[in-house]
């Protein structure tokens, strides 16, 4: 693949995707393309944060859990 200026590319782990709410409900591959999509227009740290806040959001619906079950790992690179 061919990567332009101004593309991004993320590397993540499956603790991301595999994170589940109070319902045991997973964040899931959806989740992850709308919140990434939602904060293309951000930085790129910005939009790294954004993403962690709502996969910490969603796992922190689960009262049941203290913290991720899974490490959790980003990797975030944009070509400028």
């Amino acid at each position: 693949f061919n990567l332009n200026t101004g593309d991004r590319f993320l590397l993540y782990s499956d603790a991301i995707t595999e994170c589940s709410n109070e319902k045991d409900e997973m964040f899931g591959m959806e989740k992850l393309k709308h919140a990434i999509k939602n904060n293309q227009a951000s930085s790129l740290q910005q939009s790294i944060q954004a993403l962690l806040h709502d996969v910490e959001y969603w796992n922190n619906k689960n009262q049941m859990k203290d913290g991720f079950d899974d490490d959790l790992s980003i990797l975030a690179l944009e070509l400028t």
